[in-house]
């Protein structure tokens, strides 16, 4: 099984604005999930992963 996956974030003051990307690619394996994005009280991102399902193909 081959996986490689690189991502960056960026958060924006005001009304939350956040830009960013995931790209990767995976081969021989289905994903499922959902992401939770949240800002914190020092002003940083925290992201939970929720329902996460992985499956060999």
């Amino acid at each position: 099984m081959d996986i490689w996956l690189n991502g960056a974030f960026y958060g924006n003051g005001g009304p939350i604005q956040v830009e960013g990307f995931v790209d990767g690619s995976i081969i021989g394996m289905t994903v499922a999930l959902t992401a939770e994005f949240a800002s914190t009280d020092e002003g940083l991102m925290s992201v939970q992963v929720r329902n996460e399902n992985t499956g060999k193909n």
